[in-house]
C-alpha cells in the first residue's frame, strides 16, 4: 500500500503543478496577445475586458510596460517579470524544492523589490524597464518555488497516525 500511496500523491502534485503552469501560461497569454496580433478583430473586442481584468493586479502604466508592435503589455514590466518568472520554477525537480530553505530565497526577492521601489520613489535611481523585470523575475521565480514546495509537503502530510508510522 505504501508505494501506491506515494503514486497517488506524487500523480496529485503533477496534476495540480501541471493545472497551475497551464493558468500562468493562459495569464501571460493575455497580457500579451493583443501586442503579438494588433490586427486581430477578435483581440481589439475583447481588449475593455483583458484591461479590466489586468487593471485589478497592476497599475498598467503605459511609460511602464513593454512595447511590442507598437502596443503596451496590458502590466507592467515589474509585473510581467514575475509572471515570466514563475515559468522557470515549473521546470526544476521536487527533490531540490525539498532540500534547500527557500523562504530565505524568497524573502531577499521581497526585499529586492522593497530597495528597488525605495529608490526609485526617493529619486536616487530612474526608472528602468529592464532592471525592475529583473527585480520582477527573482520576485516570480522564488514565490513560485515556495508555493510549489509547500503543495508537496501539503499533499505529502500525513493524515492519520497509520500514515505517521510508515
Amino acid at each position: 500500500m505504501g508505494i501506491l500511496n506515494f503514486i497517488l500523491k506524487f500523480s496529485t502534485y503533477a496534476i495540480l503543478k501541471g493545472l497551475i503552469f497551464i493558468l500562468l501560461i493562459l495569464w501571460i497569454t493575455g497580457f500579451v496577445i493583443h501586442s503579438i496580433f494588433p490586427e486581430s478583430a477578435i483581440f481589439t473586442v475583447l481588449q475593455p475586458f483583458t484591461n479590466f481584468i489586468y487593471g485589478n493586479v497592476c497599475h498598467q502604466l503605459p511609460e511602464r510596460s513593454f512595447i511590442l508592435n507598437d502596443i503596451h503589455f496590458l502590466v507592467c514590466s515589474r509585473c510581467s517579470g514575475i509572471y515570466f518568472g514563475a515559468i522557470p520554477a515549473f521546470f526544476i525537480p521536487i527533490s531540490y524544492l525539498l532540500k534547500y530553505d527557500l523562504k530565505t530565497l524568497f524573502g531577499l526577492a521581497i526585499l529586492a523589490i522593497l530597495i528597488d521601489v525605495g529608490i526609485e520613489y526617493f529619486g536616487l535611481i530612474d526608472f528602468n524597464l529592464k532592471r525592475v523585470f529583473a527585480v520582477g523575475l527573482f520576485l516570480g521565480f522564488t514565490a513560485t518555488l515556495n508555493v510549489l514546495k509547500i503543495i508537496y509537503i501539503e499533499i505529502n502530510k500525513p493524515k492519520n497516525e497509520e500514515e505517521k508510522n510508515n
